[in-house]
């Protein structure tokens, strides 16, 4: 028997060859990134709920501000007694 007979290549013994790693690193790589961009996709409505959490938190922080300065321009407190609930609202 020869070495050939013996030793067949691996094609002829019908097994496959290992798979290219470069091509596997590039798919898991590609796999990552779209899986990231789906979860940043399903959190967009949650980063816009924050978003005009944010903005109407502003809004009404003004108009508390807005409302307590007319308030305290109307009473006769002392100057610093006005500036001190000025600082606290």
């Amino acid at each position: 028997m020869t070495q050939t007979e013996a030793n067949p290549p691996a094609d002829a013994q019908g097994a496959e060859s290992p798979p290219d790693t470069s091509e596997y690193g590039i798919d898991t790589a590609f796999d990552t990134v779209l899986a990231i961009w789906h979860d940043f996709l399903a959190h967009l409505p949650l980063l816009g709920a924050g978003v005009v959490a944010l903005f109407a938190t502003w809004i009404v922080a003004m108009l508390v501000d807005l409302v307590a300065k007319r308030l305290l321009g109307r009473t006769r407190l002392r100057g610093s007694l006005q500036s001190l609930l000025e600082r606290i609202l």
